[in-house]
């Protein structure tokens, strides 16, 4: 079947129309990236991190579910940097199986990664973190109770609404993210 595909594409390239030609050249090269998803994988092992990212953002890039656990398992890599190319891969995967592994990036010690996090959650509409989500917005700095408070709007979930409402009536509340807050109960729907 592959061989198949391959060469009504590699047909495709001669196309008249500009269109089809890149669409097909865009089709093979996420062909020959599913293939490449045992070495994209192997190279996670790679002491370099640059080769790490490079490799989580090519597993992405095959816009394949097979490549989702070796996405998860960058989750864990001890360099921020890989770690963060792997949740902007999960944001465009959205799949719902990293849920949980997202949720425990919200503990992660790199600010930048716990707000990536959020936002990936906020993306995915996960009504399952919004009980984490409140209990990070309680105990966060500014940019992270920013990003917590569009998760919550973007998420839709009744619970945010009592969590929109106390930022918006709490005098000492940061005024950009009373901001936030307020245009989030615009957003609620339910």
């Amino acid at each position: 079947m592959i061989k198949e595909r391959i060469q009504a594409l590699l047909k495709s390239l001669n196309d008249q129309d500009e269109g089809i030609k890149k669409a097909a050249s865009l089709a093979l090269a996420r062909l020959e990236a599913r293939g490449s998803i045992p070495a994209f994988t192997e190279a996670l092992k790679n002491p370099k991190a640059d080769v790490r990212i490079r490799a989580v953002y090519a597993l992405g890039e095959t816009k394949d579910k097979r490549a989702l656990p070796a996405v998860l398992l960058a989750l864990e890599d001890p360099d921020e940097y890989v770690r963060g190319a792997s949740l902007k891969v999960l944001m465009d995967m959205k799949d719902p199986i990293s849920i949980e592994p997202l949720i425990a990036r919200l503990s992660d010690p790199i600010p930048s990664i716990q707000e990536l996090a959020v936002e990936t959650i906020g993306k995915m509409k996960s009504r399952e973190a919004v009980e984490p989500l409140i209990e990070l917005i309680r105990g966060a700095g500014k940019e992270i109770k920013m990003a917590g408070v569009k998760a919550l709007a973007a998420i839709g979930d009744k619970r945010a609404e009592a969590v929109l409402l106390a930022i918006i009536n709490n005098p000492q509340e940061d005024q950009d993210i009373k901001k936030e807050a307020t245009s989030g109960l615009g957003e609620l729907e339910f």
